[in-house]
């Protein structure tokens, strides 16, 4: 897969940090599992992103396979090609 961004355009993306695998009752078609938010900011200013900022704006809080309730951060990630 090829993405093509403009200097000085935005990426966003929104969506959870990593988990335990225990989002998805079925996890055999999931192909990942959240993001670790250290390692997305350390690639995007590897690949030539800068102003990256992120913050958590929502928990999931949903019953896990055993009924546990589990709470599932959710983030939004922003950065700058330069």
């Amino acid at each position: 897969m090829t993405i093509s961004l403009k200097t000085n355009g935005y990426l966003c993306i929104g969506d959870l940090k990593s988990e335990n695998r225990t989002f998805h009752d079925d996890n055999s078609n999931v192909r990942h599992f959240g993001f670790d938010k250290i390692k997305l900011n350390n690639i995007l200013r590897n690949i030539g992103f800068g102003d990256i900022q992120n913050e958590e704006y929502f928990i999931v809080k949903k019953p896990d396979r055993t009924g546990l309730i589990q709470e599932y951060p959710m983030f939004f990630m922003y950065a700058k090609k330069i």
